[in-house]
């Protein structure tokens, strides 16, 4: 990745202050490496993105499986409303980064995907059907893809169209003891060696979690596989569809971190459980407190260490 990481350090070096640079990934083991900047509005609002080099990575272009989620979202609002608090709570419980060893903000959009699939929300052959403008208006890449929904404006109150969408307590409960009880749902033994496969019989298989095909099916094996490689996996829809291989989103996750994950899952689907008034207030509430938090120790003003 040395031309790519080059690229974005000139990218960098052009900025002159306008962008804060909230984290840059040049490790070398990085397939896309990456940076991620911050750009303040003049109403204070941040707005982070991130920056790779290129347009083709690996045979698949870059943005496909985001267009390919984008898809499903497009005609399901109320998954988008439950993708987003969903990632919202990964992000305060500091459970969506992958060189942490836990899920990525992807993966736990497609979980969200695959557990609305499994109720019967959409159907997999959307994936397949473009959405219009999804490569920008009228095609046109250089510009943005218009919004899903569209914010109300400054001041006004959101329609009850908008409101109609927001998911029910009952449905985010559901998602999370969902994960939390993962291993009821998830296989324990590997899949059954074919031994009349023209793979390599000794290698064997495992699980995968696809949305193209729309139920947990058998993937290729792992080429390397460490101690606390975790056997979660969760398929690349765009990868699939582009090149017709599963790819595991989930790579980077660890048996600890996940365990960390599914027991953060499991409080969280007792807390919008409580029998309590309006435990889905309280929640929303104690979410919004640590993004506040989060948003603060960004803008606090980082300490220059003393020397002697």
């Amino acid at each position: 990745n040395t031309r790519q990481v080059a690229a974005l350090k000139q990218v960098l070096g052009g900025l002159q202050g306008r962008f804060r640079v909230i984290e840059t990934r040049f490790w070398k083991h990085m397939k896309v490496p990456i940076v991620i900047l911050g750009y303040r509005t003049s109403v204070g609002i941040e707005i982070e993105t991130d920056i790779s080099v290129g347009t083709v990575f690996e045979g698949v272009e870059k943005g496909f499986t985001d267009r390919v989620i984008r898809r499903v979202l497009a005609q399901n609002p109320h998954i988008l409303h439950m993708a987003r608090l969903v990632k919202l709570w990964a992000k305060v419980e500091k459970l969506n980064k992958a060189y942490d060893g836990y899920l990525n903000s992807l993966g736990w959009t497609l979980l969200v995907l695959y557990f609305c699939l499994e109720r019967g929300h959409f159907d997999p052959s959307l994936l397949l059907e473009e959405e219009p403008n999804e490569r920008g208006p009228g095609g046109d890449a250089s510009a943005l893809p218009p919004p899903l929904l569209a914010a109300p404006e400054r001041g006004e109150e959101a329609h009850e169209e908008q409101l109609q969408h927001v998911p029910l307590v009952e449905d985010m409960a559901d998602f999370f003891e969902w994960m939390a009880s993962w291993e009821t749902w998830w296989p324990q033994e590997p899949p059954p060696i074919d031994v009349d496969s023209s793979a390599s019989p000794s290698l064997g298989g495992a699980w995968g979690l696809s949305l193209v095909d729309g139920t947990i099916m058998e993937v290729p094996k792992p080429s390397k596989v460490w101690p606390d490689t975790c056997s979660f996996f969760i398929e690349d829809p765009g990868v699939r569809l582009a090149k017709g291989t599963s790819e595991n989103v989930a790579r980077s996750l660890k048996t600890g971190t996940w365990a960390t994950t599914i027991e953060r899952c499991g409080a969280a689907a007792a807390a919008l459980r409580e029998e309590s008034e309006d435990p889905g207030t309280a929640w929303i509430s104690e979410l919004l407190r640590g993004v506040a938090a989060e948003k603060a120790a960004k803008a606090a003003p980082m300490r220059q260490p003393r020397f002697a």
